[in-house]
């Protein structure tokens, strides 16, 4: 965590999937749902995602890139 943290301070950016918010939100929501996460815990986890410096990659929300992932399965 450290080393992340060093590097996000020089400048580097965490790049996400165009859900990962909504994957994020989902995980909240069932934490406050099973009682794990109270809404002061939830507020301060949502200020701190949205301090990381992070772009989205577009490109993996693509069909093709989909396609390509989905066949590496089957």
């Amino acid at each position: 965590a450290i080393e992340i943290s060093e590097r996000f301070a020089s400048g580097d950016r965490a790049v996400v999937t165009p859900f990962w918010r909504h994957e994020v939100l989902n995980a909240i929501l069932t934490g406050e749902r099973r009682n794990r996460l109270t809404r002061d815990l939830t507020s301060a986890f949502i200020e701190d995602l949205n301090r990381l410096p992070t772009d989205c990659d577009e490109e993996s929300n693509s069909v093709a890139a989909f396609a390509s992932q989905l066949l590496q399965f089957v």
